[in-house]
């Protein structure tokens, strides 16, 4: 009796599916979206490290101006005196008369 030999028969590699073209297409265009996005995000944080150093610097420069600025008053505040005063035809009040509410209209009790 002849002996049958059945081979197995498997896909070919060089038969193309229908929808290599499709997922070849898509996977480029997911890898060019996700370059893209990594270019982004990496320039962005560079612009955001600039930013931040040069904000320091100008904090910086603006906490030494608001230390003179600073020293400034104190020293012309020192200056200021009542003989000052009067020179610039300033005068103190003999007495302040302050307007108050005396009445309670205004008072809200809590509701029982």
């Amino acid at each position: 009796m002849p002996t049958v030999i059945r081979t197995l028969r498997l896909p070919s590699l060089t038969i193309e599916h229908p929808m290599e073209r499709y997922a070849m297409r898509l996977f480029v265009v997911a890898l060019a979206l996700l370059a893209s996005a990594y270019v982004y995000l990496i320039a962005d944080s560079t612009f955001n490290i600039i930013a931040r150093k040069q904000a320091e610097i100008a904090a910086t420069a603006l906490s030494g101006s608001l230390a003179q600025l600073n020293a400034e008053y104190y020293q012309l505040g020192s200056q200021v005196t009542l003989a000052k005063a009067r020179e610039l035809g300033l005068v103190a009040l003999a007495e302040s008369d302050y307007v108050t509410r005396t009445s309670r209209l205004t008072y809200a009790a809590p509701i029982r």
